[in-house]
């Protein structure tokens, strides 16, 4: 998705009749954003294809601990309670007090994000699915 251009409108994901921004955008807003980046898929790549995107990932977050990783596999250890989390830094960032304060809206909304959690005492039915 990083190279494409894709609005959010495109996926039906925008968050009103004039939202006009793209994928990308909403790419940028998490990477700028991230203490831990996952760099999935790099058995498709070769180590100079690696190493640009790596250098990609830099430029837009330096502080950024980038992890690679094949079919997803990853240590929770290296993204979840990584200690590189720094509130001073993260007051730092563009909106940061906006978003605290409420006056942002949230990537869930502005992206058009949603998830819900489906519980029943009964399974799915295994023919009617």
């Amino acid at each position: 998705d990083w190279m494409s251009g894709d609005s959010l409108r495109d996926r039906k994901w925008q968050a009103g009749d004039d939202d006009e921004r793209t994928i990308v955008d909403l790419l940028i807003d998490q990477l700028e954003f991230a203490n831990v980046i996952l760099l999935n898929k790099i058995d498709l790549l070769n180590e100079e294809e690696i190493q640009k995107v790596e250098t990609l990932i830099h430029r837009m977050n330096p502080k950024a601990k980038v992890v690679r990783t094949e079919f997803s596999k990853v240590d929770v250890n290296q993204v979840v309670r990584s200690g590189l989390f720094d509130m001073k830094d993260a007051e730092q960032m563009q909106g940061w007090l906006a978003q605290a304060r409420g006056d942002v809206v949230p990537e869930s909304e502005e992206y058009g994000v949603v998830s819900f959690v489906y519980r029943a005492r009964k399974p799915f039915h295994p023919t009617r699915l």
